[in-house]
């Protein structure tokens, strides 16, 4: 069965290798791949939702989440949404949570966010190294924002690292239509795909727990 809807993570993993993103989603072959990283950063978001939402002291974050305190903080005070979940349609019709169906076409959810005056501020928090594909997310975080909130002029878009704020992004609502257009030509290509043929490469076999070597159901690596 064909997926109805697609997240930005099921989406890269697609763009990336159509085996693994099968493998991972669709054949319930999907082999546990909860490594130390993926563990700790897990537990890193959910201390920093629970202090957003005032169920974890300061006192209490996770020594990790030390360095980034301040910031934490400041976006407490400025009364910041924590992992809250933006639906879309194949149409861009903004979904409630709970109007989640077949008809979903795009999922997010979003780490931290927050409206001063006609500004949209989206931050993801990132537990690890800082990559390119982060700016990718956060511009398709941006236009279900702007979705979102129709009364802001723009989204300032940003990762936040154990070490610090990454680069902020600005998007504007007059980019929105050519934004709707890439975005769903992108997540159509994975919705209507009809087969998913693995495509190896020495870097990404060697760390995918779907190769061979690890005793995976891929035939590569």
């Amino acid at each position: 069965m064909k997926p109805t809807r697609t997240s930005y993570s099921a989406l890269t993993t697609f763009e990336d290798c159509p085996a693994k993103y099968s493998y991972s989603y669709l054949t319930g072959e999907y082999i546990d791949s909860s490594s130390p990283a993926t563990r700790r950063g897990t537990r890193l978001h959910l201390a920093c939702e629970e202090f957003l939402k005032g169920k974890l002291p300061m006192a209490n974050l996770p020594v990790e989440l030390y360095p980034i305190r301040d910031f934490l903080s400041v976006y407490k005070q400025l009364g910041a949404l924590a992992e809250e979940v933006w639906l879309v349609d194949r149409d861009w019709n903004l979904q409630l949570p709970h109007e989640e169906d077949e008809t979903t076409m795009i999922k997010a959810v979003v780490d931290i966010h927050y409206v001063i005056d006609e500004v949209l501020y989206v931050v993801d928090l990132k537990s690890g190294k800082e990559y390119p594909e982060h700016k990718d997310q956060l511009q398709l975080y941006s236009v279900i924002g702007l979705l979102r909130y129709p009364q802001v002029r723009e989204v300032r878009a940003s990762a936040l690292y154990l070490c610090g704020a990454g680069e902020v992004n600005t998007y504007c609502r007059e980019q929105v239509e050519g934004l709707k257009i890439f975005w769903k030509y992108r997540a159509m290509l994975q919705l209507n795909a009809d087969s998913y043929p693995a495509t190896p490469s020495p870097t990404a076999c060697r760390w995918c727990q779907y190769a061979k070597s690890k005793a995976g159901p891929c035939e590569h690596g």
